[in-house]
């Protein structure tokens, strides 16, 4: 995950989360060799940290390899609109009770407690 992200996509991101009607606050900060975000809800909700993801394709090892901070509670953002992502991370991830997915799957996990 040593990739960077083109700052256009951050904005994009921030853009997005910014706009949630249930996001209250959206912070980036450095994440090991990456980026993350935490999102602060609105209703009383639990914050989500978010790690965003530069990688073309997340595979499982892209997942296995993730900064320990992002575990159970956390979410994996594909964060570039052309990358994809392996059904054996989701499935790996989603054991683990961690997020995978694009921005769109993103803001739909913000509507639910357990994201």
């Amino acid at each position: 995950m040593t990739e960077r992200l083109h700052p256009s996509v951050v904005d994009y991101f921030r853009n997005q989360m910014e706009g949630h009607s249930l996001v209250a606050r959206c912070v980036i900060f450095r994440l090991n060799d990456g980026l993350a975000a935490r999102i602060s809800r609105t209703s009383g909700m639990r914050d989500v940290k978010v790690l965003l993801s530069a990688a073309y394709e997340f595979t499982t090892m892209d997942y296995l390899n993730r900064p320990s901070e992002i575990s159970r509670g956390c979410y994996i953002l594909i964060a570039r609109l052309e990358s994809t992502f392996t059904t054996e991370a989701w499935e790996a991830a989603s054991n683990d009770g961690v997020g995978l997915g694009n921005i769109s799957d993103l803001k739909g996990a913000i509507n639910l407690e357990d994201v």
